[in-house]
């Protein structure tokens, strides 16, 4: 849904129910003068658009629906209670707006083309024609703001991750600036001339564009992991301690102080040992993998937690038990292996990622959409934003607890076979918390095992199971590392764009392309309402995990 105001009215239009996919185009308007509602409709059902106001005008732009990103520019008039119809010059969604002068300013979005658009649409209320500017950077999800006769369009999301690009429009000269462009002189009140302040400029600037807090334990691990190339010494296993010169420059250290605490044990140069107490603790008896059970008042615990709410954890926050750090050695060097194998093979052959023969198949236009997504969520994570060619990812893999000790301690191999899903025959893993309730939330003592994950060159998934061609317990394809398949709360894949209520599942076929991290266990009652809103029945078939 997208707010604007334009006079005493406050308009809510458009949307999309998150439990049916449905698109709406009811717009409801509230009358601030007389306390009274009343309605109206848009153009084309949509939602995730642009709103601004402008003198008595509220402007909705963009968005997109089930059918497609639309370009379509909905504009009320409060002095007249009409409303009227413009266009983009590209057709997007989650664009950022926002009103300068006469101006009215469209910047950004996804597009059919490119999930990071750099067009700018400007449209002037007075001449009420259209003009085109373009961003220094490319990008959605962008803060869009005014100061004076500034318009300022601050982060965002782009092709290399998050971005920290700020675009200046001066409406008073119809001149575009950067942060590191913009002359001195519009940066102080002076040269401001009818800017409120100039200090709060740059302020302003700072506040949108933000920063989003490295996930510090998972950043600290990863680092550990795929940039370190040391092998490990296994007579001095838990010898290296963290010290400043451990910690890669302009990181924050897994604690988040400005020294280490020498009280913090590590295995070799690779794995951090959580450890509070200072010492370490073997927690099972001879097994090679370590835990540590995290205090909830721990920043380390603050930190998984941040993680888990990006995978949609949120709702399940209330039913944890406990929050255990782990690691097993011989697991992580198996993954640093084969990490640093394709990273070689990648180096002698740089076209052996790029295999994409799903383009010539049916849905190719949706395994695109699949594919982008996939990178949507990868590129969330800082360490991916260099080594595009072999992201690691945080995955959820759901279980029972006594289970996931055992995966622990020797591997996926644990669970004695592999899982003939429906995407293929693989461990199976999913970024979303709540869509794993099925498979875990029913176990005698439920948990859920956070990991890392090396999914290399992805197939996008299209076909059910029930598709002629369907996927269900065959191998991956050869020139491919995993299966990426994004779904229906149902379980069954997206047969179309969508942009609200999607899941995924991520199909590995090798142990050598997962190292567990965290495990997360849950009060099974408290989860019993949580499953059963999530749970997926599938007549004639039922899916092991």
């Amino acid at each position: 849904m997208a707010s604007a105001s334009a006079g005493s009215f406050i308009l809510f239009a458009g949307g999309t129910a998150m439990q049916s996919s449905s698109y709406f185009p009811d717009v409801d308007i509230f009358d601030s003068s007389s306390s009274k509602w009343s309605t109206a409709s848009l153009t084309i059902s949509r939602s995730l658009m642009a709103a601004a106001t402008l003198g008595s005008r509220a402007f909705f732009a963009g968005g997109s629906n089930s059918t497609d990103y639309q370009s379509i520019v909905d504009i009320f008039d409060d002095s007249t209670g009409n409303w009227s119809v413009e266009s983009l010059s590209v057709a997007r969604s989650c664009i950022a707006a926002t009103a300068v002068g006469n101006k009215v300013i469209f910047a950004g979005g996804f597009s059919s083309t490119t999930s990071y658009s750099n067009v700018v649409d400007i449209y002037d209320v007075v001449s009420r024609n259209w003009s085109l500017a373009t961003l220094s950077v490319g990008r959605n999800r962008l803060a869009a703001t005014t100061v004076g006769r500034f318009a300022i369009f601050a982060g965002g999301y782009s092709s290399s991750g998050y971005s920290a690009a700020s675009d200046i429009y001066d409406s008073s000269s119809d001149t575009w600036y950067t942060s590191e462009t913009i002359p001195l002189a519009l940066w102080s009140p002076q040269g401001g001339g009818d800017v409120a302040s100039g200090a709060d400029l740059p302020i302003i600037i700072g506040a949108a564009v933000g920063g989003v807090a490295v996930l510090g334990i998972i950043g600290f691990l990863v680092y550990w992991l795929v940039i370190r190339k040391k092998k490990l010494d296994n007579s001095s296993i838990y010898s290296a301690k963290m010290t400043p010169t451990n910690v890669r420059p302009g990181t924050r250290n897994t604690l988040g102080n400005d020294r280490i605490p020498q009280d913090v044990l590590t295995l070799s140069d690779f794995i951090p040992l959580l450890e509070l107490t200072g010492k370490r603790r073997d927690t099972w008896k001879g097994s090679k993998a370590f835990e540590v059970t995290l205090q909830s008042s721990s920043e380390e615990y603050g930190l998984i937690m941040s993680a888990f709410r990006r995978m949609d954890g949120e709702n399940l926050l209330d039913a944890i038990v406990s929050v255990k750090a782990v690691v097993n050695p011989q697991i992580a060097l198996n993954f640093i292996g084969h990490r640093e194998l394709l990273s070689k093979r990648l180096e002698s052959d740089p076209q052996i990622f790029k295999k994409d023969d799903w383009k010539t198949l049916r849905g190719s236009g949706v395994r695109s959409w699949m594919i982008n997504q996939y990178r949507i969520l990868f590129q969330q994570y800082a360490w991916n934003s260099v080594e595009m060619e072999v992201p690691v990812v945080p995955f959820l893999h759901g279980t029972d607890a006594a289970i996931a000790r055992k995966i622990i301690d020797t591997g996926f191999s644990a669970i004695s076979s592999l899982d003939a899903g429906f995407y293929g025959r693989g461990i199976y893993f999913t970024s979303k918390a709540q869509y794993a309730l099925p498979y875990f939330a029913t176990k005698a003592h439920p948990c859920l095992i956070l990991c890392l994950t090396m999914p290399g060159n992805t197939f996008p998934v299209y076909e059910g199971y029930q598709d002629p061609d369907s996927r269900m317990g065959t191998p991956i394809k050869s020139g491919y590392q995993s299966n990426y398949v994004v779904t229906h709360r149902s379980g069954i894949p997206c047969e179309k764009m969508q942009f609200t209520d999607f899941y995924d599942e991520l199909v590995l076929d090798q142990e050598a392309q997962v190292v567990p991290f965290a495990i997360i266990e849950f009060d099974k009652a408290i989860l019993a309402p949580y499953a059963f809103n999530f749970q997926r029945v599938v007549p004639g078939l039922e899916r092991k995990r």
